[in-house]
């Protein structure tokens, strides 16, 4: 009942966020506000505002939909251990048709001021190098750490998902010129920090019992911490190109400002289609598990099978799969959509700081019983403190935006605004 009311939530909030996305387009091109936005209101820069609280709006909700992409997939896992290739490319091919589809309603609404035909503007050809970039950095973000996911606990992974920060802000430094000012990264490294509070625990548990330290090798072995240590490298190299995919829509934003955000979306999800059909075959690889090919072909008709509520005999399988597995669709779409639009609105940087928000508020939610009951974890202290120090961060980044929000300078003192204002009475056609 719980995944059902959520899907639900879910299915309307991505409703929301469409009508919403639309109605800016419309009032964009029909009163000119992309005047208000880059000049601001000369009495009190109530344009600005606006503009602050919109992107507040979006984070918080960005934040719900990563909790929910979190906590869907976690349920979603629990009730397929056994198919993780299917719900990789199952899912991918879910969430790329739900983008196309709102990509095909978006132009069908709004398209037709630019005279191009409904196929040449889903096409977006001058942009499909970059969507082919992205999608191959998103396939060897999935490939990897699918393949490294079981080998590395969760504490682990939340430690080194913390990489794709300073991972962006380097390759945006390099590639983007992107300056940060002290203030940024202050916050950034309280952010980093407050994420690593959560695994603390497990650190020391595992100190206690292992000479050799840290919450890594869990097993007394050699050839097994090895093992692990090759896998948890495997899984950091993973995290990695979420990075490079933040960077890579920075400046495809830059360069086409009228990029749909759909329709980037749904080509770069539809690219990694090719690379997860050929990770399937991976298996047969006898390192990673020897299979034969019909073996395989047979483990992913019994996970379509556990899908469609049949639990496949030898299967750890559990019946209720598919309601998950669609809620997981939909949360991803919301999540990386609202990603997308905060690269968009802000820079690369600010959406991974915003990313990174959703590792301890996830598991602040895994405490709730009520919602997750046999799945919930015990609410501890160090998440109570990443949480309280990951806001502080989150704060000390957007200080600065903050005190403009609340205190804005008169148009007068803002040089920024006097250049455009002038420019703007100096040309009677803006």
């Amino acid at each position: 009942r719980t995944t059902r009311c959520l899907l639900v939530l879910d299915c309307l909030t991505t409703v929301v966020l469409v009508l919403e996305h639309n109605y800016y387009q419309w009032h964009r091109r029909k009163l000119g506000i992309f005047i208000m936005e880059h000049v601001g209101n000369t009495a009190d820069g109530s344009a600005k505002n606006l503009r602050s609280i919109k992107l507040i709006v979006l984070s918080v909700l960005c934040v719900i939909a990563g909790i929910g992409n979190n906590v869907t997939f976690k349920i979603m896992a629990d009730k397929m251990p056994d198919y993780p290739s299917f719900l990789l490319y199952f899912t991918t091919l879910l969430y790329a048709t739900g983008y196309f589809s709102l990509a095909l309603f978006n132009e069908i609404v709004n398209g037709k001021k630019d005279g191009k035909g409904i196929f040449t503007a889903l096409f977006d050809a001058k942009k499909q190098t970059k969507y082919l970039w992205l999608g191959f950095w998103l396939t060897v973000n999935g490939i990897l750490g699918q393949w490294a996911d079981p080998h590395v606990s969760g504490d682990l992974q939340n430690v080194l998902y913390q990489l794709t920060l300073p991972a962006t802000g380097i390759l945006a430094r390099i590639f983007l010129k992107a300056r940060f000012s002290l203030l940024q990264v202050a916050g950034s490294a309280l952010v980093v920090f407050g994420c690593l509070l959560i695994p603390l625990p497990t650190f020391f548990h595992h100190k206690s019992h292992n000479s050799t330290g840290g919450f890594l090798l869990e097993e007394s072995d050699s050839g097994s911490n090895a093992a692990k240590g090759i896998w948890a490298i495997v899984f950091a190299i993973s995290v990695i190109p979420n990075g490079i995919c933040a960077v890579i829509q920075e400046k495809l934003f830059h360069e086409h400002p009228e990029t749909d955000t759909n329709l980037l979306l749904f080509w770069s999800n539809f690219y990694t289609l090719f690379g997860y059909g050929f990770g399937i075959f991976l298996k047969a690889v006898p390192a990673l598990g020897g299979l034969s090919i019909s073996d395989i072909i047979s483990t992913q008709r019994d996970a379509f099978s556990c899908f469609a509520g049949h639990v496949p005999e030898h299967s750890t399988c559990e019946k209720g799969a598919a309601v998950p597995v669609l809620l997981f669709a939909v949360c991803y779409m919301s999540f990386f959509f609202l990603l997308a639009r905060l690269v968009k609105e802000v820079n690369a940087v600010f959406e991974v700081i915003v990313f990174s928000v959703v590792t301890p508020a996830s598991g602040l939610t895994y405490s709730f019983k009520w919602l997750l009951k046999s799945e919930s974890e015990p609410l501890t202290p160090y998440v109570i403190a990443s949480c309280l120090v990951v806001s502080v961060g989150v704060l000390v980044y957007v200080a600065k935006d903050l005190q403009e929000l609340i205190w804005p300078k008169p148009a007068e003192d803002d040089p920024e605004k006097k250049r455009l204002l002038k420019n703007v009475q100096h040309d009677g056609s803006s």
